[in-house]
Formats: structure tokens, C-alpha cells, sequence
């Protein structure tokens, strides 16, 4: 299984498996999924917290981005779920 990029795979001794973002710390019982194109994970310098950003739309959100997510904020919906980067 290819992992998204910055994840990691993480066995332990008991054998019980999850992802680790290296970037996030972010970690995941589940494979996680490819973010869409032109999307990255960081961190936000303001709050601390795992946040999305695409300098192309000039947007940084803090829920993981859909493709859905990216047509509601092209409708001008969900402002509250984006900042300006």
C-alpha cells in the first residue's frame, strides 16, 4: 500500500499498526487518504493546530479538504471552515 506523502507506517511490538504524519504528528488507525491535488499538511503558526493549505486558492483550512470542500469554497460556501494564508 503506497501512503499519502509525510506518512509513515508504524508496527508495535504487539503488532498493532497506525500512520504517523511526519509533518503533523498527526496519527491514524486507518490508511489514510490522498489530499486532493495542490493541498498540504502543516501546522499553523498562529494556533498550533494541524491545519490544509493550497497557496494556489491562497486558502489554509483546519478540516482535511475534499474535492467537495473545494466546490463549496469556489461557491463561495463553508467560509467558516477557511482562512486567508
Amino acid at each position: 500500500v503506497r501512503l499519502p506523502k509525510n506518512w509513515s507506517r508504524v508496527t508495535e511490538k504487539d503488532g498493532t499498526v497506525y500512520y504517523v504524519n511526519t509533518v503533523s504528528n498527526r496519527r491514524s488507525v486507518e490508511i489514510p487518504a490522498e489530499l486532493p491535488s495542490g493541498w498540504v499538511e502543516g501546522i499553523d503558526k498562529e494556533s498550533g493546530r494541524v491545519c490544509f493549505t493550497n497557496k494556489s486558492l491562497k486558502k489554509t483550512v483546519f478540516e482535511l479538504p475534499t474535492e467537495s470542500s473545494e466546490q463549496r469554497q469556489a461557491d463561495g460556501d463553508d467560509e467558516n471552515a477557511y482562512k486567508d494564508s
